[in-house]
């Protein structure tokens, strides 16, 4: 694009002497001057008339220069790709470039360049040790660096991990690594291997080369171990010892030199349980009473868990029940004697099924204690009913409650009547003679109409068509209007016809004067339009229209 306007701009100064030669008076022998002694004037195509190095002949230089005066800057020249420097490391970024046949100032041939701002870092430099990817390849400090490796016993080698990558050496980190255990500084690589239960050279063998006794596992700590877990070491380990034969190594009370108890061990593992001591015979008590049943027996010089020395429990599941045992009223032979609540008072006691505290007298059952759901009193008439029973006391219910063999005694007996419609009046025809309310019935007869709440003695009159008092007359004592039929239902009715009686029927008005009664927005109270129609029935139309 530069050469481009470099180009044009020189064409277009070439052509501009020759469009204004015409214009321009010049003076004696001025277009034929040669100014920079080149061999060529202005008029002969020298476009820079003072640089000797400018005219038609001249060969175009790598220089921004049209040399040749052809219109064209650089041109046939090869162009190269110049990438931005800022650094000034000869090194540029390939993110900003431009092409040209000379290096502009601030640009560099090679790019590559990964911080330009900084002149250490170009592909052409050599990795150092300062945390930076000097020659630009991806890695900082490779080749410059090395692995040293945690020695915490500070005996000249590490352990494998951790580890630290760097230039120098931390505190505390070894150049070697391979030590096996680097809490100990006299175990490490190539260390004189010792009779003591470790490593020492860190080849994977512990105690090579000595001659190493047998130490047995001793879990109780009496002294004596067993064969099985036996290791051969320089020094016994923690927990060992160097003899053999105990039989049970989770007691310290059992080893070859232990006295043997009655406790059903093989105290002196000999082989033998509890030899040589006295044996007893043992009960087992599975009640805790101090007795034991009859059944299976064990024979020990020692009293086991659960067991006693003497037997006879007739029911080794209750410790109330064994010989001796005082008679408790519990349908148990309690003493073992083999007769159940022996010595003890005898009740009659009543089954009181509805649970008032009185029996029936049917099935009573003889017992020193009171079974559940019997009681000591009987005389119950009704045990299904827990309001019924000797001492209760008697109500208007039709029942006996107190069960003295009459019902509602000590109440009045009362004419109950049916009352079908619920106004509290009913008719004679049918009654209940009894002292309690009657559901459905009255105390007070004379209804005239059992099926109409509306009528009973001493209700209102009203104008319904009912007699509602009873009386024998309907509707009386009301004042009787004229009533107008009204077809259209707009209230009014017409003159005739009429009927007389205390409530409008269906289709009459209590108004006349209806002129129209098929039409109901025609009578005396509508209001008068402007329509050709005696809209109000006043016998004038439209009255104060005009047209």
């Amino acid at each position: 694009m530069v050469s481009q306007l470099l180009s044009t701009h020189s064409r277009h100064l070439f052509l501009l002497p020759v469009l204004l030669f015409p214009l321009v008076f010049l003076g004696p022998g001025q277009c034929d001057e040669d100014a920079d002694g080149d061999g060529y004037s202005f008029m002969q195509g020298d476009c820079d008339d003072e640089n000797p190095d400018v005219h038609p002949d001249a060969p175009e230089l790598c220089d921004a220069v049209d040399n040749d005066c052809d219109g064209e800057v650089d041109e046939g020249l090869e162009q190269h790709a110049w990438y931005r420097d800022a650094d000034d490391d000869g090194y540029g970024t390939s993110s900003t470039f431009v092409l040209s046949c000379v290096a502009p100032d601030g640009f560099a041939a090679e790019d590559g360049d990964c911080n330009d701002r900084d002149p250490e870092v170009n592909p052409g430099m050599t990795e150092s040790c300062d945390g930076k990817d000097n020659d630009c390849n991806g890695l900082t400090d490779e080749g410059v660096t090395q692995t040293w490796y945690t020695d915490a016993d500070g005996d000249g080698y590490g352990a494998s991990r951790p580890s630290y990558t760097g230039c120098t050496q931390p505190q505390g980190f070894a150049e070697v690594s391979g030590d096996c255990n680097d809490s100990n500084a006299d175990v490490y690589p190539g260390a004189e291997e010792l009779c003591d239960g470790l490593d020492n050279d860190c080849d994977e063998e512990i105690d090579e080369g000595f001659v190493l006794p047998t130490w047995y596992r001793d879990g109780d700590g009496d002294g004596y171990g067993t064969v099985a877990g036996a290791v051969e070491a320089c020094v016994a380990p923690t927990g060992y010892v160097d003899v053999a034969g105990d039989c049970n190594d989770k007691n310290a009370e059992v080893n070859p030199a232990a006295p043997e108890q009655c406790d059903g061990v093989d105290n002196d593992c000999n082989g033998e349980i509890d030899e040589d001591l006295e044996q007893y015979t043992w009960y087992r008590d599975i009640d805790g009473d101090g007795y034991g049943g009859d059944g299976p027996t064990v024979t020990s010089c020692q009293q086991p868990d659960g067991y006693v020395m003497v037997g006879g429990d007739c029911d080794d599941r209750s410790a109330d029940i064994y010989p001796g045992a005082p008679e408790s009223c519990d349908g148990a032979d309690n003493d073992c004697n083999g007769v159940v609540d022996d010595g003890l008072d005898q009740f009659t006691w009543y089954k009181d099924a509805d649970g008032d505290g009185y029996g029936t007298d049917r099935n009573p059952v003889e017992y020193c204690a009171q079974p559940v759901g019997y009681v000591a009193w009987n005389g119950d008439c009704n045990d299904l009913d827990a309001d019924v029973n000797p001492g209760a006391l008697e109500v208007c219910d039709e029942l006996d409650n107190d069960c003295d063999g009459e019902i509602d005694e000590g109440f009045d007996v009362l004419t109950w009547y049916k009352d079908g419609d619920g106004d509290g009046y009913g008719t004679g025809f049918t009654t209940i003679e009894s002292c309690a309310d009657q559901p459905g019935y009255s105390l007070e007869a004379g209804d005239c109409d059992d099926r109409d709440p509306r009528a009973y003695p001493g209700a209102e009159e009203v104008c319904d068509g009912v007699d509602n008092d009873c009386d024998g007359s309907v509707d009386e004592d009301l004042a009787v209007l004229t009533w107008y039929k009204d077809a259209d239902g707009d209230g009014y009715g017409k003159a005739l016809p009429t009927v007389q009686g205390c409530a409008p029927p269906a289709g009459f008005a209590g108004e006349a004067g209806d002129c129209n009664d098929d039409d109901p927005t025609i009578n005396p109270g509508a209001e008068e339009l402007c329509d050709g129609i005696d809209n109000d029935c006043d016998g004038q139309v439209d009255p104060g229209c005009r047209f």
